[in-house]
């Protein structure tokens, strides 16, 4: 059942800073210079995810700033508040079936709805209390599925609000989530060190022969070669899982330590993923494995973060630490390539571990 809450905007207090992790200057690298957009964005806003909305401007998530964001092409910001409880810490956003854009409230355990007009509706009826919904996608079926990293669950809502919830396997975490080729839900599990698949029924069969121990599967989208590919937040390395299965995984070019958080599927047919601590972003070539570095224009500490396609066919991505939105400018990068990746040896998944929460990533 449809419920509508008005609320007043919590904003982030400066201690917010805290979560994050102190990086050094960004590195040097050839490539298109970012241009970032500020003047707009509240002071601690904290922007997560990103998304191109059905109005041809880009939707944000303000995880701090407790607001939805909107950026059009110029740069132009608009905040949205009203109708967003206190503290909810909105974090995943998409485009639904309906027109809207769908968004998580990870620490409110809800799924809000906000329309081009900015009118927000929230769904608190049906989620697991405490369940800490992340990431969301509009489904091939013409509903909105997403993670619930605490409860370990895929939910399912219709655009009337109705909530189905399917579990994972305990301890998994589940984060990132995308439509496969396969039209099946694809989902990354942090903890439990595997990647799940779940039909639209809520059939499930999680992989972890092949991924390395290490990982910490993170973002995931569908790629432009009918696979499946993520980031491995703590193995500092690209994953590629087939629609059957099968792991190959990409280290070669990426910095230790430089954590990849999200990742998207480009204009250009190439795997396009932010680095928070590296503070850069890459591109790999799905074709070769080769893998390139883009820091220029990048201010330092500013963390990218969540990542898509613009409507102009760029790449968008918000900077969690410095409340920014960027995107990169040129068309024909003058580029620096870094070594062709090669896959690694295949591992056993560990047992479940404790993972942080997204903010800190």
């Amino acid at each position: 059942m449809r419920s509508k809450v008005v609320a007043t905007v919590a904003v982030g207090c400066g201690a917010a800073l805290g979560l994050f992790t102190a990086l050094g200057p960004a590195a040097a690298a050839g490539g298109p210079v970012a241009r970032e957009f500020s003047s707009g964005i509240g002071t601690y806003a904290a922007p997560e995810q990103i998304t191109t909305g059905p109005d041809g401007a880009l939707w944000f998530t303000e995880f701090l700033g407790n607001r939805i964001g909107r950026i059009d092409s110029s740069g132009q910001v608009s905040e949205f508040g009203n109708g967003i409880t206190p503290a909810a810490l909105p974090f995943g956003i998409t485009s639904g079936p309906d027109g809207a854009l769908w968004f998580t409230e990870y620490a409110g355990g809800r799924i809000g709805r906000i329309t081009p007009d900015g009118d927000v509706t929230e769904f608190p009826a049906g989620l697991t209390p405490l369940s800490e919904p992340e990431s969301i996608v509009a489904g091939p079926d013409g509903n909105l599925w997403f993670t619930e990293r605490h409860a370990d669950q895929i939910g399912r809502m219709t655009p009337e609000g109705q909530v189905t919830e399917f579990l994972t396997s305990p301890g998994s975490s589940p984060e990132g989530i995308a439509v496969g080729p396969d039209h099946a839900l694809w989902f990354t599990e942090s903890s439990s060190n595997r990647i799940g698949r779940m039909t639209t029924s809520g059939k499930l069969k999680e992989y972890w022969k092949g991924l390395s121990t290490d990982s910490e599967p993170y973002g995931i989208t569908a790629g432009p070669d009918g696979n499946l590919w993520f980031t491995e937040t703590q193995g500092n390395r690209i994953g590629r899982i087939t629609p059957a299965g099968k792991f190959h995984e990409y280290s070669a070019g990426i910095d230790p330590k430089s954590r990849p958080a999200w990742i998207t599927t480009g204009s250009d047919s190439q795997l396009w993923f932010t680095e928070k601590v590296g503070n850069a972003i890459m591109r790999l070539d799905p074709n070769t494995g080769g893998i390139t570095k883009f820091a220029k224009g990048i201010s330092p500490n500013a963390t990218p973060d969540g990542i898509t396609v613009g409507p102009d066919q760029r790449i968008w991505f918000t900077e969690l630490r410095l409340d920014r939105v960027a995107r990169l400018e040129t068309e024909r990068p003058d580029e620096t390539p870094v070594p062709a990746a090669t896959a690694a040896p295949a591992h056993a998944a560990p047992a479940p571990a404790a993972s942080p929460a997204p903010v800190g990533h």
